[in-house]
């Protein structure tokens, strides 16, 4: 039995890929937009022992007018794992 996809299906998957790959190259060096960086300077974020203000203790987050843990977890994991660029 033969593949399910063509050499014509591999070339328009190839060339998809290529344009996407076009497309969203300038944006490996993107810098923060809009409100990104108030999210980044955010203390809770930035500490180690933020991940406790941010579930337990949300109010010390004054930056913020808005209660998301699952969102500043993930901020706090990726600045623990990569850093910032300012770091």
């Amino acid at each position: 039995m033969g593949s399910p996809f063509s050499r014509r299906d591999a070339l328009a998957f190839l060339a998809l890929g290529l344009v996407v790959a076009v497309v969203y190259y300038p944006a490996l060096w993107g810098d923060f937009v809009w409100d990104d960086i108030v999210l980044v300077e955010e203390p809770a974020v930035r500490k180690w022992t933020g991940l406790w203000s941010i579930w337990f203790q949300p109010w010390t987050m004054g930056r913020e007018n808005h209660y998301w843990p699952v969102v500043y977890t993930s901020f706090w994991l990726e600045h623990k794992l990569w850093g910032f660029v300012d770091d």
